[in-house]
Order: C-alpha cells, then sequence, then structure tokens
C-alpha cells in the first residue's frame, strides 16, 4: 500500500472512530445522545447547582416527613421546584406511602417469594419481550443486571395480582421507579401506583380507566383549548390518537427523561389532575403551529411533540397555573360510567 493510500486509510479509521465516540455519548442519566447532540455544559452546571441547593432544603424535609408533609403550600412548592435527584426515591416512596405499605406487608407478602415464584409462567415470556423494548437508549437497559431486576418487579407484580398481571407499558412505569429505588421498594411503590393511584385500571381488558380518562380529556379541551378542540373536530383528531401514550406511562415513552421526572414528581404529590394540565400546557404552546395543520401533520407533529416543548420550567409553571376544576373532572367521570353502563 503506498504512503498517500495508507494515510488516506488512518484518516479514514479516526473519522469512524470519532464517530463512534459520538454514537455513544451520555447525558447524566445514562441516555444515549444522538451523534448532533452534545452536552450543554452550562445549563447542565446551571440545573446541577440549582439542585445543589435544593439538597440540604429536602434533607431536612426528609428527616422531619411528619412535620412538612402537613404544610401542603410549602410541600407543593418545594416538588414543583423539583426533587433533587439524591432524594428522589426516598421522597417519591414518602410522597405516594409505598414505604408504609412494605412495612405493613412485612411477614404477610415477601417480594423474594413472589418473583421466584412459578406460577403465572404464561406472563414470563411476554415480561421478557417488552424488556428489550424498555428505555432501549439508555447504557443500563440493553442488558445485564438493569435488565434482570425489573423483570423480577414486573413477574411479583404479575403474581401478586393475577387478576390484572402483567401488561404491555408496565415495563416503562417499573424501570423508571428502579432508576431511584432498590427492587423491593420499586415493587411497593408499583402496587401503590397499581392500587391506590388506580393504575392497573389503565390495563385491564378495554383499557376502563384509559377510555375514561380519553373522554375527561375530550372534555378538558373543549373547555379549556376550545379553538384547539374545534380543530381537532374538524381535522378528525381523536384524543386516542395521541394523548393515549401520555397517560399509560404518565409521559415516560414520550417526553425527555428530566421532564418526566419532574412531571412524576408532581403527579405522585396531585394526581391524574396534573397530567390533564400538563397535557394542556403542551397544546397551549403549540395551539398557533397546530391550529395551522391538517390531519397528517398533525398526526406526525404529535410523533415529535419531545422536541417541541421549549422551556421546560415555563411548561411546569403554566400547567400549575391552570384551575381545571376537581368537581369537573370528577362530573366528566361520572357522565362516562353512565354512558359506559347504559351502552
Amino acid at each position: 500500500m503506498s504512503e498517500k493510500k495508507e494515510k488516506k486509510k488512518e484518516q479514514e479509521l479516526e473519522e469512524v472512530t470519532e464517530e463512534s465516540k459520538k454514537k455513544y455519548l451520555f447525558d447524566r442519566y445514562g441516555f444515549l445522545l444522538p451523534p448532533e447532540e452534545d452536552i450543554d455544559e452550562k445549563k447542565e452546571q446551571k440545573k446541577r447547582k440549582k439542585e445543589i441547593e435544593s439538597i440540604d432544603l429536602w434533607r431536612e424535609m426528609i428527616d422531619n416527613w411528619k412535620k412538612f408533609s402537613k404544610n401542603g403550600k410549602l410541600l407543593k412548592k418545594r416538588i414543583y421546584a423539583g426533587i433533587p435527584d439524591r432524594y428522589r426515591g426516598i421522597a417519591w416512596r414518602l410522597i405516594t406511602g409505598s414505604d408504609l405499605l412494605q412495612k405493613a406487608k412485612e411477614g404477610e407478602v415477601e417480594y423474594g417469594d413472589l418473583h421466584v415464584s412459578n406460577e403465572n409462567p404464561e406472563s414470563e415470556s411476554v415480561i421478557v419481550k417488552d424488556i428489550n423494548r424498555t428505555f432501549p437508549d439508555h447504557e443500563n437497559y440493553k442488558s445485564g443486571d438493569e435488565q434482570k431486576r425489573l423483570f423480577r418487579v414486573l413477574k411479583a407484580w404479575s403474581i401478586y395480582d393475577q387478576e390484572v398481571g402483567y401488561c404491555q407499558g408496565m415495563a416503562f412505569i417499573a424501570g423508571l421507579l428502579l432508576f431511584y429505588m432498590e427492587e423491593q421498594e420499586a415493587f411497593w411503590t408499583f402496587v401503590v401506583l397499581m392500587k391506590d393511584f388506580h393504575m392497573s385500571a389503565l390495563f385491564r381488558e378495554g383499557f376502563p380507566l384509559l377510555q375514561q380518562q380519553l373522554f375527561q380529556w375530550d372534555k378538558v379541551l373543549k373547555k379549556y383549548a376550545t379553538k384547539l378542540y374545534k380543530h381537532f373536530q374538524n381535522e378528525n383528531i381523536m384524543p386516542s390518537m395521541y394523548a393515549s401514550s401520555w397517560f399509560l406511562t404518565i409521559f415516560a415513552r414520550v417526553l425527555p427523561f428530566p421532564l418526566v421526572l419532574r412531571i412524576w414528581d408532581i403527579y405522585f404529590y396531585e394526581g391524574m389532575i396534573f397530567i390533564f394540565r400538563i397535557s394542556l400546557a403542551i397544546l397551549k404552546i403549540n395551539q398557533k403551529k397546530l391550529l395551522l395543520l391538517p390531519f397528517e401533520e398533525i398526526v406526525l407533529y404529535f410523533k415529535d411533540i419531545d422536541t417541541k416543548i421549549g422551556d421546560w420550567e415555563k411548561l411546569l409553571k403554566s400547567a400549575g397555573s391552570f384551575n381545571i376544576s376537581y368537581k369537573l373532572i370528577e362530573k366528566w367521570a361520572d357522565e362516562w360510567c353512565l354512558q359506559n353502563e347504559n351502552n
């Protein structure tokens, strides 16, 4: 090989190496960054500085939870500001009460017995298949120990509640909990979400709770974003076309991970009403563009909604400002149940 060709080959190899490096850059949460996306160090430093400042506040709250949990105004303010990563796991458990459930079930239900049980073996193959599709861009979920942890949590749930069992979509919920909790903690928090937050009804045959939430969401849109509602009606855009994935996994499959964490912080505190508020905020900030689009382009727009959010802090502030009535949400739930009973 001539010297010229050899140098060219070396250059090509260097370019391939550099390209490979770009392809395997990860953000602070372990998610793969696209080749063209670089980490904004200044922005990250600003976020970390803010988080460090909140650590002492949250340490005091965690250590004195009984006292601070009674101060709803202060608790809400700090949750909306964001829970620091260091305390997110324990904070989620305290807010949801899963720590109390775990203690109450000690000696009655053992997590270790559940995930090694031979009952309900048909769920196992479905779980394994779905695990490979869970957070595919995360370095820990590509293979290995993290997948095994996720499998055990989901297997335990499929035994714990065999009436509902495992359903597609649950892996994203359990997987996200495992970012911040030990297996057993994640399992009991998952149980609280399925039972106390009624998420198991999202996954029952016919998806009854999802159908109810889509009905409620249609009413929210009609009342609080009338222009957009009418435009969607004219273009035959139904809530199920875009909002199903939002509600089923609380945005875990849809939005950037750091924003999903902030949404979950508030969801654990406020419940489904906040998911309606954040959904409304997302549509409001995109309303001008959406009003100009026909059916096909609206569908495509929603597929890339994660790139159309803008300033996350403004989005969360906007969501918190919407005064969506609890009474109306309950009224629309009753309307849906009445209609469903008559059908």
